[in-house]
């Protein structure tokens, strides 16, 4: 019985080492209109210095992905500094219908940052805001 626990702790602990190493980062957003529905998924917390994230965007009614390319511009901000990234994040289009690859998301110090994704769709505009704390 004693060794049954001894081995529980010890997978429990190496499972739980293993999860918090390699959890993906997920923020989510509903954009100003309502329109849209977006999910920024990093690989792991995002981090000091230059990082990459997955962007979901959802027709909010539906649920269903949005079915078009859309134009996106990315602004990162950290509202408690008031200033932006040394960088302009880079937007292409994901392998599924309504996912986009964001790389070069750049962050200078870590703390609360807001990502603004600006959506246009012909001459509609909306905006998402996700909600980022960015580690050392």
């Amino acid at each position: 019985m004693c060794r049954f626990k001894v081995l529980f702790i010890f997978l429990f602990g190496i499972l739980a080492l293993s999860s918090t190493s390699t959890a993906e980062y997920i923020a989510k957003s509903i954009s100003e209109y309502k329109v849209y529905t977006g999910r920024l998924v990093f690989a792991s917390k995002p981090k000091v210095g230059r990082n990459s994230a997955l962007l979901y965007i959802f027709y909010t009614k539906s649920n269903n992905p949005v079915d078009k390319k859309l134009n996106l511009e990315i602004v990162p901000w950290m509202t408690e500094h008031e200033h932006g990234s040394t960088e302009i994040p880079k937007v292409s289009l994901g392998m599924k219908a309504g996912e986009y690859k964001i790389t070069s998301l750049t962050f200078t110090m870590p703390g609360k940052w807001q990502i603004y994704v600006k959506v246009k769709d012909n001459n509609f505009e909306d905006t998402l805001v996700f909600d980022v704390t960015v580690a050392k």
